[in-house]
């Protein structure tokens, strides 16, 4: 038996995908979302937000920040550790919301074929 295609994962033995198969070549389709499989073009991701799970998108990030910088002053009432919390927060915002997309944006449109 010819070892390299009995070693792929999803195929058959003539190397095409089986019907049926919830796979795409030997990768899981729900491991890459948004159809980004690898070896398609990066471009065909329009966002970066398309590429992070529910915990890291923008909503998510302004509510946790939001609500440690409320929970700090609730519970301790004390300025000097809700200050710099703040900061850090604002800081975590500025560069996860503004300078992250904005690099992932610019090399999208860098890679991007010239046609």
């Amino acid at each position: 038996m010819d070892q390299t295609k009995s070693n792929q994962v999803g195929r058959d033995l003539s190397g095409s995908d089986p019907v049926g198969s919830d796979q795409v070549g030997s990768y899981p389709v729900e491991k890459y979302p948004a159809g980004n499989y690898p070896g398609e073009h990066p471009s065909a991701v329009g966002s970066i937000w398309q590429l992070k799970p529910w915990w890291c998108q923008p909503w998510s990030i302004l509510l946790t920040g939001a609500a440690m910088i409320l929970a700090s002053w609730l519970g301790l009432h004390r300025l000097w550790i809700t200050a710099p919390l703040s900061c850090a927060v604002l800081l975590w915002w500025w560069l996860f919301l503004l300078v992250v997309p904005a690099g992932y944006r610019q090399q999208m449109e860098a890679e991007r074929p010239l046609s």
